[in-house]
């Protein structure tokens, strides 16, 4: 059976928006995303064991195109640290600054 979604939409892209600002730091942490408010609902314990590396290393390799997105409130490095890591987990999709 199709999803309803599917008659109504012809996805042809994945794309991961990639938080300039965030990426760097959210990348080297051993935080799970039940260390994170509001990540997850209370009662998922199998979600909220999930590291938030894990969840940024598929959320990017997934995608087709990478934006990353915050760079004018980043410095610099943190746009660099940014980018370099999202195409180090991707080097297929298109990324844009």
């Amino acid at each position: 059976m199709q999803h309803k979604a599917t008659t109504l939409a012809d996805i042809t892209r994945v794309v991961t928006v990639v938080d300039a600002c965030t990426f760097g730091t959210d990348w080297m942490t051993w935080n799970t995303a039940g260390d994170r408010d509001g990540w997850v609902d209370a009662a998922d314990d199998c979600s909220a064991q999930r590291k938030v590396p894990e969840l940024l290393a598929e959320q990017v390799e997934a995608a087709d195109l990478l934006l990353v997105n915050k760079i004018d409130m980043a410095g610099k490095e943190q746009v660099a640290v940014a980018s370099s890591v999202a195409r180090g987990l991707n080097k297929d999709a298109d990324l844009f600054e």
